[in-house]
């Protein structure tokens, strides 16, 4: 049997066969919640509802992609702490460490494409440098 799918986009996509979808999904291009439709037919419904297009096991988590936005699912570790780091920087303490990692967090990104992270580790740079260059006119307007 093959499918239609709607994407996160909007537009519909296929159709595919079952093994397609199954490899979808363990991309994280399709969730339960994805509309599809059999070919030929007229209801789309939820991919979860239909028994065999996803893995056994697939998480509750995957079935809401904004979720990804509060649990980090992929997410490189080093950005995690960076943008963490970047939150805590008007205390100008953590602000070079949030900058340095963000960084390094960039570099790892740019070798891992699976991986996510990248809003977090540039916000770790941004509030890290403006943490940093903080920091140094206290101290200096100190001397």
């Amino acid at each position: 049997m093959r499918y239609w799918m709607t994407g996160t986009d909007g537009k519909v996509y296929g159709p595919y066969d079952v093994a397609q979808l199954q490899e979808f999904a363990k991309s994280g291009r399709l969730f339960p919640a994805t509309k599809v439709c059999a070919e030929g037919g007229s209801s789309w419904v939820p991919a979860g509802a239909v028994p065999g297009i996803l893995p056994a096991g697939a998480s509750a988590q995957a079935s809401d992609p904004s979720l990804a936005i509060l649990i980090p699912v992929r997410v490189d570790p080093i950005a995690l702490i960076a943008g963490y780091l970047g939150l805590f920087s008007i205390l100008m303490v953590p602000a070079p460490f949030a900058l340095a990692l963000g960084i390094v967090g960039l570099v790892r990104l740019k070798s891992r494409p699976e991986s996510k992270g990248h809003v977090r580790a540039i916000l770790g740079i941004v509030l890290g440098s403006l943490g940093t260059i903080l920091g140094c006119a206290v101290l200096i307007g100190n001397f």
